[in-house]
């Protein structure tokens, strides 16, 4: 904005600088008043109020500066970030820090409660493979610490010595920090293997049942720990390779329980 000097001011070059500089200010302040008001230039005025609901509390008009609060026990659940299911609000950090939703296994670790764990299979599965895969039902979840293991296995091959059956506990992401298990049950007679000190140490049966009423068995025992925390799962597959599909078949389960 450009400045005319009034009609008659008689002023040193000086002192007509101070004045333009003052009236420039004098704009600027205008200017930045009018960038904070409303657009219909009306003023904010003390009569307005900040209000609150619960759970806060304060507010008031703007005679004043005013502090807002949360109200003592005024965070209820509903307020909450909503949590995964079947897990619990808890710090199992072992120092200072904010509250994670934590799974059975891990509430149970922190409680210093050694329970049991245990998954079955819901329905029969088929293979015509000989690369061990993980079951997508006899997976369990644990922590650090020692368990006891315990399984239940049921398969049969369609056709008499073309398929078999094999089985390992490497599957999942847990970190087995030593292992001692075996095998024992009925193929097509009394079978047992020696005991295993590798997770990875497949058992297996080239020769196993046909009917899928009467199927072969047999049952897993062993101690496990370890080292970290993750999953724990079963894979299986055909001893050989064969179009003749295995079954391994549902109400098979495996249980761990945690000891130390």
């Amino acid at each position: 904005m450009s400045l005319v000097k009034p009609i008659g001011l008689k002023a040193r070059p000086s002192e007509w600088d101070a004045w333009q500089e003052q009236h420039a200010l004098e704009h600027q302040s205008l200017d930045a008043l009018t960038a904070v008001l409303p657009v219909n230039g009306t003023p904010v005025t003390t009569a307005r109020q900040i209000n609150t609901t619960a759970p806060l509390a304060g507010g008031g008009d703007l005679s004043a500066d005013r502090t807002l609060s949360v109200n003592n026990n005024g965070v209820t659940n509903a307020l909450l970030s909503q949590m995964a299911a079947n897990t619990v609000k808890g710090n199992n950090t072992g120092g200072t820090a904010n509250a994670v939703d934590l799974t059975v296994a891990q509430t149970l670790a922190l409680l210093g409660v050694f329970g049991k764990v245990s998954a079955f299979k819901t329905g029969d599965t088929t293979s015509t493979s000989t690369t061990l895969t993980n079951d997508a039902d006899l997976q369990l979840t644990v922590v650090t610490g020692t368990y006891n293991l315990e399984a239940f296995l049921a398969f049969y091959e369609a056709v008499l010595g073309t398929g078999g059956f094999q089985f390992d506990l490497a599957g999942g992401s847990a970190t087995v920090g030593s292992i001692l298990w075996g095998a024992d049950g009925y193929v097509t007679a009394v079978a047992g293997n020696p005991a295993a000190t590798a997770a990875n140490t497949a058992q297996s049966y080239g020769t196993v049942a046909t009917a899928s009423t009467a199927p072969s068995w047999v049952k897993v025992q062993g101690q496990v720990t370890f080292s970290s925390g993750g999953t724990f799962i079963l894979r299986w597959a055909q001893a050989s390779a064969s179009a003749n599909a295995t079954t391994f078949k549902a109400k098979s389960l495996m249980t761990l329980e945690r000891v130390a």
